[in-house]
């Protein structure tokens, strides 16, 4: 069962999430509005979600650095509405070139 790291734990503290300790793996995938293309948001498989960021696979690789906005939890459309910035990207092994990509989460 997949945790909500995204779930709002105080609505008087509209930034605070929900620190549970064990990262949720393999929780079905996110909607980046990256801030270079805002009107063309795109999904990514989230492999593993911590309290602080979220750990997505990719077919392309991004820079670090670059900077966006999770919209949305899916399934479900769960709104996220929070800022993220690529902390590192890397090539994963197999013949098939795929990349994991750490998030930091605002």
């Amino acid at each position: 069962m997949c945790m909500d790291v995204f779930r709002r734990i105080e609505p008087t503290r509209p930034n605070a999430i929900d620190l549970d300790p064990t990262p949720a793996i393999g929780c079905g995938e996110i909607l980046v509005a990256w801030h270079h293309s805002p009107d063309a948001p795109v999904r990514y498989t989230v492999v593993v979600a911590e309290s602080d960021a979220v750990l997505v696979g990719s077919r392309l690789p991004l820079l670090h650095g670059l900077s966006g906005r999770i919209l949305k939890q899916l399934p479900g459309g769960l709104g996220v509405n929070r800022s993220c910035q690529v902390q590192w990207c890397r090539r994963r092994g197999g013949s098939a070139a795929t990349y994991e990509i750490r998030l930091l989460i605002d």
